[in-house]
């Protein structure tokens, strides 16, 4: 027999008064441990009208909405890589395809051929983004691909990844999975100095930071970059 949603909204009042950020934990568990139907979810929004301050509910909605109503998988975009194989877009897409939960706002595959560079990415699914023939056009026997779970930045085909830029005839292709907590930083920096973004996800920061030290040699400009970069990726 379902938890009546009044029932959650006194459990939810009772448990704040008594113990506060302690009491939402008590209240989430609750949560995760019953039924709880999404046609419940402004009754449950409704409770916080209880609260002492706007401000609490405002803080407390948000923590909720996130732990505990998301529709969203907790996941973090996905992203596959092949080198070396003369079908590597068509790899890097059944690879894609296993890590649809990982994202599904978005997908992309960049293929290369040692010559060329190839780029196809669009909004939704993995499989409604390729087809036999788009994939035939990714050329290469190397290829990264990504589907996104955006954490930063609108959910739009503007911040679809991979990201490719060239920077003095050279290709640079970008398939970013993590948070970069310093991004704000960074990207003030960089475009005191001149960078312009086209983009506002945090990954672009990448690429910005790379073309300061390419001259370098890839490897030192990975390395260079990523000394100035705080986060997990």
């Amino acid at each position: 027999m379902p938890i009546l949603p009044a029932l959650y909204t006194g459990c939810l009042y009772i448990l704040l008064k008594k113990k506060g950020e302690s009491g939402l934990k008590e209240y989430t568990y609750l949560l995760r441990c019953s039924y709880f139907h999404k046609r419940h979810r402004d009754l449950l929004l409704c409770a916080f009208v209880l609260f002492e301050t706007v401000q609490t509910a405002e803080q407390m909605k948000d923590t909720i909405v996130d732990t505990v109503l998301s529709d969203k998988p907790k996941h973090e975009c996905g992203i596959c890589g092949i080198f070396g194989h003369e079908e590597a877009a068509k790899l890097t897409y059944f690879g894609l395809y296993a890590l649809q939960h990982r994202g599904q706002e978005s997908a992309g595959i960049v293929s290369a051929n040692g010559d060329k560079v190839f780029l196809h990415k669009a909004m939704g699914l993995v499989s409604e983004v390729f087809s036999e023939a788009n994939l035939q056009c990714l050329a290469g026997h190397l290829a990264v691909g990504h589907v996104r779970y955006s954490t930063t930045g609108e959910s739009n085909i503007i911040n679809t990844q991979p990201f490719l830029v060239y920077h003095k005839g050279m290709p640079l292709a970008v398939a970013h999975n993590g948070n970069l907590v310093n991004t704000l930083d960074l990207r003030r920096h960089l475009e005191e100095k001149g960078s312009i973004f086209q983009t506002s996800m945090d990954s672009e920061i990448v690429v910005h930071l790379m073309a300061r030290t390419l001259d370098m040699g890839l490897t030192r400009a990975i390395k260079e970059s990523f000394a100035c970069i705080k986060g997990a990726y």
